[in-house]
């Protein structure tokens, strides 16, 4: 084999791992209920844009259907992610910003709870010293 070639083999198999590295980010964000706060929407989107110009460049200015055909899953599985943090976000997940005011708003609202004593639980009651 010539370096050519192990090259595209290298390039290949790491590209292929790439792949099934997207699968724990998709089901991260797909368990996560409060619209996946810890993830970047806009890394997400920059690297499926990347993605889809390296299969432009591959098929237009290379003809190389392999690098074309590696970075159309690369761009399968960044889009996956980038789709499911957008719709989280979008179905009002507790972690979107605009949830989270919104939250915040409601519970400076509601009435606090108080022990029998009429002192707020999480309060700290003024304590003489000896």
């Amino acid at each position: 084999m010539t370096l050519a070639d192990y090259s595209m083999t290298a390039f290949a198999l790491l590209n292929g791992g790439r792949v099934l590295a997207y699968m724990p980010q998709i089901l991260c964000v797909y368990r996560c209920r409060n619209g996946a706060p810890a993830v970047s929407l806009m890394t997400w989107v920059m690297f499926t844009a990347a993605n889809l110009a390296t299969v432009s460049y591959a098929i237009t200015v290379s003809s190389d259907l392999v690098v074309a055909g590696v970075f159309a899953l690369n761009a399968v599985g960044c889009l996956a992610i980038t789709s499911l943090v957008a719709v989280r976000r979008i179905r009002g997940g507790a972690g979107a910003p605009s949830s989270r005011a919104a939250q915040r708003s409601q519970d400076l609202s509601r009435p606090r709870a108080r022990t029998s004593d009429g002192v707020a639980p999480n309060r700290l009651r003024n304590v003489r010293l000896k």
